[in-house]
């Protein structure tokens, strides 16, 4: 029988999930309950079905793996190094979200044993390639930040400067001067100043789910 000409890559979804926790920025991580990499930490997500669209599948697999569902993901990066994955070819579509700490109820099932957060200044040794996942996601949303309301999910409707500009440090991990920052905001079109202390995302701007 002749060599198949054209193997066919299997597909995979893999959901980065950021959220603020005691004034610092965390990450869900999951446990892996089965081979490869069992016990070992990861980012949720899995294979997607024949039939089944991208986007449906990354919402099916954080909500079975984590219990999470209502989040807003948007697409940001694939990922197929031929030898990424032990098991086979494998090519991975990752998203990442922006969550609210008090909206997410988190409950490990499927096939994860466990699933948790974790400060990004202290996290467990990652399964596959998923530290490169990881930076790669930062960088997305960092680049988001300057312009889409990518932080909209992380406020009240209306916030003053000093939540607005706590929020961007903690998202860039880094200092930002608030008088400068200040000068910036008007350049942001998708805030709008309401009050002398008080702005608000522009509706009208929206982020697209595959930045």
């Amino acid at each position: 029988m002749p060599k198949e000409k054209y193997k066919n890559p299997s597909v995979t979804v893999d959901m980065v999930i950021f959220t603020i926790k005691d004034n610092t920025l965390n990450v869900l991580l999951i446990q892996r309950k089965n081979p490869p990499y069992q016990n070992c930490w990861a980012f949720p997500g899995g294979f997607v079905d024949y039939e089944e669209d991208i986007d449906n599948a990354a919402k099916r697999e954080l909500e079975e793996e984590t219990g999470i569902k209502n989040v807003e993901l948007h697409q940001f990066h694939s990922f197929g190094t031929p030898d990424r994955d032990p098991r086979r070819r494998v090519i991975s579509v990752a998203y990442y979200a922006l969550a609210k700490y008090q909206d997410l109820n988190i409950k490990a099932a499927d096939d994860a044993k466990d699933a948790k957060l974790f400060d990004l200044n202290n996290l467990p040794e990652l399964a596959f390639d998923h530290s490169k996942v990881l930076k790669c996601a930062l960088k997305a949303m960092n680049i988001s930040l300057e312009h889409y309301p990518t932080a909209a999910n992380l406020l009240a409707k209306e916030f003053s400067l000093e939540n607005l500009h706590n929020i961007y440090e903690i998202l860039l991990s880094k200092t930002l001067n608030k008088d400068q920052f200040q000068l910036e905001i008007p350049k942001l079109k998708f805030i709008e100043q309401i009050a002398s202390d008080k702005y608000r995302f522009n509706e009208k701007i929206s982020y697209s789910s595959r930045f």
